[in-house]
């Protein structure tokens, strides 16, 4: 049994302390971590934070002290360089690294600098249809270097020339932080910078070869969150930057073997930034709809087909013979097949369609709308599939409405003639004389309600949809109709002809 003086004594002392060692370990990962966001301010609190915790450590803390040195006598004069080209509206000529957009490597042009906070750099190009947004920190040590030789501010401890070692060194660490090892070695090119010097810097470098990929996406998550709470939202420019860092990590942690573990992650990065990114821009530059207005969360497309290039938002669905056709003499668009409008799953929580079936057999006019579908999803079912399965008493898996995730509404929906032709004689026979006896959508043109679940066998009558509804329609559709859709993340649906 525990002796009561010795259970107190355990009380008062605590837990033992940390280990030198992971006491400077902590130290050096978040004062890294601030400066590959290039939070220098942040870097030096942990620097101090440890050594007000541990005064022992002192000596110790002194090499990540100096790292945050050199980083700050680097930063300054590129921070005052650019700030003054703001302030003066002046260009400047820069180059950056290739970006996950750029098909080459951009070559040197001058920018007109618009803003510069944290790491995020804004700037505009003569002819560009728009600002962009990069990390300063992608621009080329050549780049960065020039800058600073254009510093007319004295920055302690670091002076004004580009060629200065200290100079070089800082980049070079700014650089391994936020974009890597290889980055971090084309600062030191310069043939000036001290052998010692080099061959240490080299060394941390292989050490570190690692780290930006986690401080990369430390700093990326945060600025995340920081732009989805700031009102109003970021411009495009600045979400596309944000779905940049993601793409740039994506493309080097794959090459590691703990990528499946931070693949999620990266992927919701990506995901949600070029989603936030697209939505900020003028939905113009979007689709090509006659009309397109975009309030309240709501986006509404108006489609007259008055020109060819409305056309263009409705694509073939993979996998089917699909034939898209605009009618110049009377306006319209001729669609035989399956079609989607816009690519992607751009459509969430809500989804309505309204439309004018100007012509058609009257007989099967087959206007069917898929609703949340995926772009992987073919809903039109192979020629014969459903004879087949008919005379071979084949029975489709009916889908638990709870768990289906496409929805079909078919006006004027009827067992295509080319099933019945496809069939031998004695199929044919077979089918002619069970239509008294098949459903009204098997038979004659009818309303059809159906549902399916994505990742099974696809088509409306094959082994993954199920008909919840049907009713005849032999009477009801005899010349051009109207309709609307409207169905919401819930179930609810509205459905007019």
């Amino acid at each position: 049994m525990l002796d009561p003086a010795c259970a107190l004594l355990v009380v008062l002392l605590g837990a033992p302390p940390e280990s030198e060692a992971g006491s400077v370990a902590a130290a050096e990962r978040a004062a890294r971590f601030a400066l590959a966001a290039l939070d220098l301010d942040r870097a030096g609190a942990a620097v101090a934070e440890l050594v007000r915790k541990r005064p022992d450590l002192e000596a110790a803390a002194a090499p990540l002290r100096e790292e945050v040195r050199l980083a700050r006598a680097a930063w300054e004069p590129v921070r005052a360089a650019l700030e003054a080209k703001q302030k003066e509206k002046k260009p400047v000529s820069l180059q950056f690294a290739r970006g996950w957009k750029d098909p080459a490597k951009p070559a040197p042009r001058p920018y007109q600098v618009l803003d510069l906070s944290g790491c995020a750099l804004r700037v505009q190009t003569q002819g560009a249809k728009g600002p962009e947004t990069r990390s300063v920190l992608s621009l080329e040590p050549a780049s960065l270097a020039a800058l600073a030789s254009l510093a007319t501010v004295a920055v302690p401890a670091a002076g004004n020339g580009a060629a200065r070692p200290e100079l070089r060194e800082g980049l070079a660490l700014l650089l391994l932080f936020h974009r890597g090892p290889e980055a971090a070695r084309q600062a030191l090119t310069d043939p000036a910078f001290p052998a010692d010097r080099r061959r240490a810097l080299e060394e941390k470098t292989t050490r570190l070869r690692d780290l930006w990929l986690e401080a990369r996406l430390e700093a990326a998550s945060k600025r995340a969150a920081d732009h989805a709470g700031a009102v109003p939202s970021p411009p495009a420019d600045a979400w596309d930057d944000l779905a940049g860092d993601a793409a740039e990590l994506i493309a080097a942690w794959r090459k590691r073997p703990d990528y499946a573990a931070v693949r999620p992650a990266l992927r919701k990065l990506f995901l949600e930034a070029r989603e936030a990114a697209l939505w900020a821009l003028p939905i113009e530059r979007l689709v090509h709809a006659k009309e397109a207005k975009r309030e309240k969360g709501l986006l509404e497309l108006s489609y007259d087909f008055s020109s060819e290039d409305q056309v263009q938002d409705f694509r073939p669905v993979m996998g089917t013979k699909t034939t898209i056709e605009w009618v110049k003499a009377q306006k319209t668009l001729k669609l035989r097949g399956e079609a989607r409008l816009l690519t992607g799953s751009p459509f969430r929580g809500k989804l309505a369609v309204s439309g004018n079936a100007a012509s058609f057999n009257a007989e099967s006019p087959n206007v069917n709308l898929g609703l949340w579908t995926d772009p992987e999803d073919c809903l039109s079912s192979p020629p014969g599939l459903a004879a087949l399965a008919a005379l071979r008493g084949g029975r489709r898996d009916e889908v638990d409405p709870g768990e289906a995730s496409y929805f079909v509404l078919g006006m004027g929906l009827r067992l295509d003639k080319t099933l019945l032709e496809s069939a031998d004689r004695k199929a044919k026979s077979a089918v002619q004389g069970l239509r008294t006896f098949l459903p009204p959508y098997l038979r004659e043109p009818s309303f059809v309600l159906a549902s399916g679940a994505r990742g099974k066998e696809k088509g409306l009558f094959g082994g993954s949809s199920d008909v919840l509804w049907s009713s005849s329609a032999a009477a009801a559709i005899r010349g051009p109709f109207q309709f609307t859709v409207d169905m919401d993340a819930s179930g609810k649906l509205q459905w007019t002809v």
